[in-house]
């Protein structure tokens, strides 16, 4: 693959942006990548989409070879970022957004807030929905954050503080380091008031086995916004979609995207 490295700068912040494809072929991929990931997590994926249109890939700040956003960010913030700097480069419609995890969240604000002339979006793995646990997630997610609130009263150099963060965070809360604040206001971030407003046509696809983000939320996402087209592909999780289902999810986004292509 030809690359085109950028590094582009914005307002206290920069976002190294890849660039794939030439002259004006269409339609334009966008591939957002998720918490703790980078653009390169889209290569399998993207070497099935090779000679269609363009294909730009990003490193959110704080990812990659983007560096950390000046302070704690919410997801707007990240719209935006991503918003800015594509209009800036000239990369313009149509644009289709691919997104991972994260890169779905990211991808509905600019979808709802109009940000980018998105033709198309397809939502791997998406979260930021609440939905119906099984009652006994239910208790033992209630009593983490009861004792994650409680903790956070003791002394920071308190050991039992440590230990408890050690045992109860997610592996993304204890690998987030100077992130940390970003991804706290991350997972906040509820998309239920922002999903009705997606215009574009909007494809989910989940594996059935993933955990982290269940099924379940894409069903809440069609629920909200019945013209979605949902997939469950069986036997794959929440990462293993980008990889050992990546012909699967080509054929998906091939089959949606034909009128597009030029």
């Amino acid at each position: 693959m030809n690359w085109q490295p950028q590094t582009w700068h914005g307002n206290g912040h920069s976002m190294m942006v890849y660039r794939v494809g030439q002259g004006h072929a269409q339609p334009v991929f966008v591939w957002a990548h998720g918490w703790g990931q980078n653009a390169h997590c889209f290569l399998p994926l993207m070497h099935d989409m090779q000679g269609m249109g363009q294909h730009v890939m990003i490193d959110f700040p704080g990812f990659g070879q983007s560096p950390p956003p000046p302070q704690a960010w919410d997801v707007s913030q990240y719209a935006d970022c991503v918003a800015e700097a594509l209009n800036s480069a000239g990369i313009n419609g149509p644009l289709v957004w691919v997104g991972h995890s994260f890169g779905c969240r990211v991808g509905v604000h600019v979808a709802a807030k109009k940000l980018l002339p998105l033709q198309h979006m397809f939502l791997l793995a998406c979260p930021g929905l609440p939905y119906a646990r099984p009652l006994i997630k239910q208790i033992k997610l209630s009593a983490k954050r009861i004792i994650m609130r409680a903790a956070r009263v003791l002394p920071h150099n308190f050991p039992l503080r440590a230990w408890l963060r050690e045992k109860l965070g997610s592996a993304d809360y204890q690998q987030a380091g100077v992130m940390r604040p970003t991804l706290i206001k991350v997972l906040q971030d509820d998309l239920t008031s922002l999903v009705p407003r997606i215009l574009c046509p909007t494809t989910l696809i989940y594996g059935d086995a993933d955990i982290e983000t269940p099924p379940a939320i894409g069903k809440k996402f069609c629920a909200l916004r019945p013209k979605t087209r949902l997939h469950e592909l069986q036997g794959y999780d929440h990462l293993t979609i980008l990889t050992d289902a990546r012909f699967q999810v080509s054929r998906i986004v091939r089959e949606n995207v034909k009128g597009l292509v030029e």
